[in-house]
């Protein structure tokens, strides 16, 4: 799998960590603010995936979160429980696929 992009969210309901992806691995994971005690939050099935944290919804139970392959032109949104590590599929968006594109 290519270098995808990573990204990370302070997951502001639980203060002492952060939720974020890798670029090597599929999915999303939990860590310490140290970058200690990390566990997977979600893994999915297929792994041409990439994965984008993007809030925790109210009470900090579930985390909202966009997914996407290479080729296709649209995001995915998931919500996502932290507890049973099960995603539910919230609907599709047109993705930016022109990042940087100024023409």
């Amino acid at each position: 799998m290519d270098d995808g992009p990573s990204g990370s969210c302070d997951a502001n309901a639980e203060p002492s960590s952060v939720l974020h992806t890798k670029s090597d691995r599929s999915g999303i994971f939990r860590a310490g603010k140290s970058g200690m005690n990390e566990e997977l939050v979600y893994s999915p099935q297929g792994k041409d995936q990439f994965f984008f944290p993007i809030g925790l919804f109210p009470g900090g139970n579930e985390l909202l979160a966009a997914a996407w392959r290479g080729d296709s032109p649209n995001a995915r949104l998931l919500g996502i429980n932290l507890a049973s590590h099960v995603a539910v599929e919230l609907g599709e968006v047109a993705a930016n696929t022109g990042l940087g594109d100024t023409t």
